[in-house]
């Protein structure tokens, strides 16, 4: 829903989640380059990163 809305198209998104079977569900529709998955459980230099990455 968030990127229905013009303003939020671009807006980076960061999903951690344990549910790898939802996620593979759903990766047709987390293809957009400001999404990324975080698998739990992360190390949190993995966060950071992905956190970095997005902002760049």
């Amino acid at each position: 829903m968030l990127r229905a809305a013009p303003q939020f198209r671009t807006t980076p998104i960061i999903i951690c989640t344990a549910l790898l079977r939802a996620a593979d569900e759903l990766a047709d529709q987390l293809t957009d380059p400001h999404i990324a998955i975080v698998f739990k459980p992360f190390d949190i230099e993995e966060l950071v990163q992905q956190v970095a990455t997005m902002l760049d």
